[in-house]
């Protein structure tokens, strides 16, 4: 189950989020102040943060700071009331995923995001970089397994009979490269 940590000094909005994410399956708590987020996440790290970029005491781009010296792993969403170009820009700095402005078109929808951003994070933490993978190449057609044999050692590669067996196939990497015979 996903995990969702809500960090902002507005209880009913607080409220309405966990609502929202404990809704669509997420486990999700809610701290009013960055202090308590911290003691959170250190007792129980989210797979989201969802923070409000003014807080009492330590601001919200100070609780990311402290949260990305702890991890680099969890999907950030900052929302504001006040935003401005300079914190924008402060914020992907800090490795955050999204910069939303308060009031939101829709709370669902930040769910939505909050799903989107956790996949793409785990997607980023399975694929090696790219400079330190092989390619990877896909053969489909009546002599993929001869094809194959004409390519490096060092390249990855899967083969299909048909271009319609390889259309079938909908789950695992993408490919780098397509050859279809």
């Amino acid at each position: 189950m996903d995990s969702v940590l809500i960090v902002d000094d507005e209880d009913a909005l607080g409220s309405v989020l966990v609502e929202a994410f404990a809704g669509s399956g997420f486990s999700a708590e809610h701290a009013m102040t960055a202090e308590a987020g911290l003691d959170r996440f250190r007792a129980k790290p989210a797979d989201l943060l969802v923070i409000d970029k003014n807080l009492p005491g330590m601001s919200g781009l100070d609780f990311i700071r402290a949260i990305r010296e702890i991890s680099g792993t969890p999907a950030i969403v900052l929302i504001t009331g006040y935003s401005s170009p300079e914190s924008a820009e402060v914020a992907l700095n800090l490795d955050v995923d999204a910069y939303l402005e308060k009031p939101f078109d829709s709370i669902f929808g930040i769910v939505d995001l909050g799903k989107r951003l956790i996949a793409r994070r785990r997607n980023a933490r399975i694929a090696p970089p790219a400079s330190e993978r092989s390619l990877f190449v896909v053969v489909a057609g009546p002599d993929a397994g001869t094809l194959s044999l004409l390519l490096d050692s060092g390249v990855a590669f899967e083969t299909f009979p048909s271009a319609a067996a390889l259309r079938a196939k909908a789950d695992g990497p993408l490919p780098d490269l397509i050859v279809l015979q």
